[in-house]
């Protein structure tokens, strides 16, 4: 089962901000090493980018990534409105004009869209040479394996499940283990 994005909406403060904070976050930890991460106030079209100055997941460097995240919570056909489009359409129009040499733009968004959708935000970018991805819950879920802390922080789960827990147990005991004896349970008559 795919993360449910739309908890975020339940934290302290507001929703988008909070998904904001998730995207960098990520971004962040996965691709810091391959180039340095960029933003300012009011950045137009993107949340941030990132210059690709070390070959990596992010391609080769030169390649500049952009991610736009939209709070956009979806009805019951998931379908992006009218109005959602044109806000996307303008924050990459904004990005591809102010943000020097975009070749990659992320659009992030809480819910995974209606396939039409999905198929109009890959080809947004054809005509100007620019790579469309969508991240949807799916994706934030991948990007989230192996931070642990970080899904924690976000969504509150329990960084240990009870068979990483057991797994973990198995390898401090090891060192030890013909010396080990289990812990005993009292009776209960």
């Amino acid at each position: 089962m795919a993360l449910d994005l739309t908890e975020l909406a339940l934290l302290r403060g507001a929703a988008d901000e909070n998904f904001e904070a998730l995207t960098r976050a990520i971004v962040s930890r996965r691709y810091s090493a391959l180039g340095t991460l960029r933003e300012r106030r009011q950045q137009p079209g993107v949340e941030f980018y990132l210059r690709v100055e070390h070959r990596g997941e992010l391609g080769d460097p030169g390649r500049v990534w952009g991610w736009s995240c939209k709070w956009f919570i979806l009805g019951p056909r998931n379908e992006l409105t009218p109005g959602q489009r044109t806000q996307i359409e303008e924050s990459f129009e904004k990005a591809s004009k102010h943000v020097a040499g975009l070749t990659d733009f992320v659009l992030c968004l809480p819910q995974r869209p209606a396939k039409q959708d999905v198929d109009w935000i890959d080809d947004l970018g054809s005509a100007r040479g620019i790579s469309t991805k969508l991240w949807a819950a799916e994706n934030f879920d991948a990007q989230l394996s192996g931070l642990d802390e970080l899904r924690s922080t976000f969504f509150g789960e329990l960084v240990l499940s009870p068979d990483a827990l057991s797994q973990a147990h198995k390898r401090s005991v090891a060192p030890i283990k013909a010396r080990w004896v289990a812990p005993l349970e009292p009776r209960r008559d």
